[in-house]
Parts: structure tokens; sequence; C-alpha cells
């Protein structure tokens, strides 16, 4: 009796965990051949994809402190009609910032100057966005990403304002800066339909009341196949 017992629980096993690799394998070839078809109408995958781009170059300054930034920023997108697509964005910055600056004296309260320093900082970003044609020329884009970035810590003495040096690590004094974004806006894209180039403006409804920033994003960058 109980090895009756075995074999019948041995034998439910078997058909739980075969019925619904069964099922599954039919609705596998059945989606196989869904999505078979639906390539055949449209195009194949590799067909509706396209690339874009965006360089970041600028310039800053205030005072005696001075910055250069460089970044790229690619992006592929899914047209799923001609006119709506989705898809993947990510971004690099690389930030030089160069100022005269004070390092703590005995942990503080009190500074001392150390001079100038310069260091360089990198800030990544990613997210999703979504875009829909109206016309040949414009789009709307909305995007929500995440941005892992570092911040100087600038301190003021008196009228001038310093960057924070560590002179045991012989770095500027950083903080993170780690925030979500989730923009709207729109585009506008010229070219000759294979390459072009675009100028977006976007407005983050992240930002927070407090921040003095303002919450736009004006962004240029190039297309391929959009």
């Amino acid at each position: 009796m109980k090895k009756a017992l075995q074999f019948l629980v041995l034998i439910s096993i078997l058909l739980i965990t075969f019925s619904p690799n069964a099922e599954g394998q039919k609705k596998k070839r059945k989606k196989s051949k869904d999505v078979d078809e639906y390539f055949d109408d449209r195009g194949s995958f590799k067909d509706r994809l396209w690339y874009g781009g965006g360089l970041n170059l600028g310039f800053g300054g205030s005072g005696n402190i001075s910055s250069f930034q460089f970044g790229l920023s690619p992006m592929v997108g899914y047209k799923i009609t001609d006119r709506f697509s989705v898809g993947p964005r990510i971004s690099v910055d690389y930030n030089y910032i160069k100022g005269p600056t004070v390092a703590w004296v005995n942990n503080g309260p009190q500074v001392k100057e150390t001079g100038r320093q310069a260091s360089g900082i990198v800030s990544y970003s990613g997210g999703v966005f979504a875009r829909f044609k109206f016309v040949e020329m414009l789009f709307a884009h909305t995007e929500y990403g995440y941005e892992i970035s570092k911040i100087v810590q600038a301190v003021g003495v008196g009228n001038q304002t310093y960057l924070l040096y560590d002179e045991a690590t012989d770095k500027l004094v950083t903080f993170n800066d780690n925030r979500n974004h989730a923009y709207l806006g729109l585009g506008y894209l010229s070219g000759n339909g294979v390459w072009g180039y675009e100028i977006l403006a976007l407005y983050d409804f992240l930002v927070p009341e407090s921040e003095a920033g303002l919450p736009f994003d004006f962004r240029v960058g190039f297309t391929y196949k959009f």
C-alpha cells in the first residue's frame, strides 16, 4: 500500500510538471507564429529600430570657480507604429571643476586656504522614453529616468566662495545628489529622412520647489532612421 501511494504521488508530480510544459510549448509555438506574422507584416525587429544621441558640452563659472562639462547620451528607439516609438536612453557626463579651496582646521569650524585645486566628477543617468510624431518635424517626448551624480561642496568665507578640500584624500569634498526625473516636452526634427538633428525642450516634474535651478532641460542631438 505504501509503495502504491508513493507511485501515485510520483505520477501526480510528473503530470503536474509536464502538463504546464506541454501547454507552454503550444503557447510558445503559437506566440512564435504570431511574432513571425507580425514581423512579416511590419518588418523585422531590426528594421524598426532607430538610433540617436546627444553631445553635452558646456562651460561655466562663478567668481574664481570655473567648470567644463562633456557628456554623451546615446538612445535606441523601437517603432511600435510609424509615429509612436519607445526605448532606453543613458547619459554619461564628465565635469571638471577648478577653483580656490579651503580645508577644515582640526575638523572645523575654522578653515584655512589651500590654494587652487581641481577635480573631475563623473555622473550617470538612465531611463526609458516614449515619442509620438505629430508631423515629420514635430514630436512629443516623455521620459522617466534616474540620475546618479556628485556635487562639489562649496563654502562661503566672507564675501568669497571656496571649494571644500580634503587634505587627507587630496580631493575636493563631494556629496551625492541622486534623483528621479520625469520629463515631458516637445522636439523639433530636421534631416533627410535618414540622418537628422533634433532640438528638445523638456519640463522636469520632479524638481523640488525648494531648488533654485529651473525645471527645464534643453537638448540637442542627432538621429538615424527616426
